[in-house]
């Protein structure tokens, strides 16, 4: 009789055991399900939000405008001669008059772009985070760009790799865009 009971209680221990490890299971299978939902749930959210904000409508072509370098490509375009025109917008804040600058570089440049037989023009925002390095108080104009120094708008003149003839401040840099 005492095996008998003892089997009994055996067999009862052992439903215990597969009755709990199937209760623990479930419970396990319910929290993955739940983070499974959370996870699907913000993959749809940020679906829409991506999705509903407005692209603009382009022809499928991506352009990279070469024309803008920083300082340290000042030196290594492909070209043999080019200019290269380094503006800071910040430095217009004065007045509508000095704004305007920039606007009468750009239309001289364009204007030199329509004849034939052109050097090449390159832009070079002063303002960027990348040109900071090379703004100061004193102004150094040199080949060795690990000690060059701008403090105000510069033309440069580029030929072989070095600077051939700058252009500093507004009215210097009209004069020669208007003459080109």
């Amino acid at each position: 009789m005492k095996v008998k009971v003892a089997r009994l209680r055996k067999k009862e221990n052992i439903k215990k055991e597969i009755q709990e490890e199937t209760y623990t299971l479930k419970h396990l299978m319910k929290i993955l399900l739940c983070i499974i939902l959370i996870f699907v749930g913000f993959y749809c959210i940020t679906n829409l939000i991506i999705h509903n904000k407005e692209v603009e409508k382009s022809d499928g072509v991506s352009v990279v405008d070469s024309s803008k370098i920083t300082l340290n490509q000042l030196l290594n375009r492909s070209e043999k001669e080019y200019f290269v025109i380094a503006t800071m917008a910040s430095l217009h804040n004065a007045s509508y008059i000095d704004v305007n600058y920039i606007n009468l570089y750009n239309e001289y440049i364009n204007k030199y772009k329509q004849k034939e037989e052109t050097y090449t023009f390159y832009y070079i925002d002063l303002d960027n985070a990348l040109n900071k390095k090379y703004i100061g108080e004193d102004l150094n104009i040199t080949d060795d760009l690990s000690k060059l120094k701008l403090n105000d708008e510069v033309l440069f003149k580029v030929k072989n790799g070095s600077i051939e003839k700058t252009y500093v401040g507004k009215d210097k840099i009209l004069d020669k865009l208007s003459r080109l």
